[in-house]
């Protein structure tokens, strides 16, 4: 069953792809919702990197929002969408489950 929220838009071949060159598109590029979430690759402490300082900051995509820490393992929470920093869910040492939220970015940049 179709998401409601989604607007699904019929897509147009690229020029890449019309010369018959494959093209994968990115995670969430055909959506229309203006924000994206972020959220946690696993379960531990959080511990937000010092480049998410300020609502409004710009985030690329790939970029190391913070650190989710576990029994010595460290593992980097990635951002998979550029965009600009909407909300901060998560708050320094909090406990995050997997897939919890971390943070909003608005696509309009």
């Amino acid at each position: 069953m179709p998401d409601p929220y989604v607007n699904y838009m019929p897509r147009t071949p690229t020029s890449l792809e019309a010369s018959g060159t494959p093209r994968r598109a990115a995670d969430g590029e055909m959506l229309e919702a203006p924000t994206r979430l972020v959220v946690a690759p696993g379960a531990g402490s959080f511990e937000p990197a010092t480049t998410i300082d300020r609502i409004g900051t710009a985030i690329s995509r790939g970029q190391v929002v913070g650190y989710v820490t576990n029994a010595g393992s460290r593992t980097p929470v990635t951002s998979p969408f550029a965009g600009l920093l909407e909300t901060v869910f998560a708050r320094p040492t909090e406990r995050l489950n997997r897939y919890q939220l971390v943070l909003s970015l608005r696509m309009d940049c």
